[in-house]
């Protein structure tokens, strides 16, 4: 398999991860404008977490 090849495959896994993620945030949204607030600094800093583990988990 090529270089260009696995990019590919790991492009768009990653774009399936992060329209996921985008439904998750989406999802996380609306129960907040039903039930209150929440810290919006703790959301960022998790995905933040979650977005750098998984490219460092698909770059290995």
């Amino acid at each position: 398999m090529s270089i260009s090849e696995e990019m590919q495959r790991t492009t768009i896994t990653m774009q399936m991860k992060i329209e996921a993620m985008q439904k998750e945030l989406d999802a996380m949204q609306m129960r907040m404008r039903n039930g209150g607030k929440m810290n919006w600094n703790y959301l960022y800093i998790v995905v933040f977490c979650v977005v750098s583990y998984m490219c460092g988990k698909s770059s290995q």
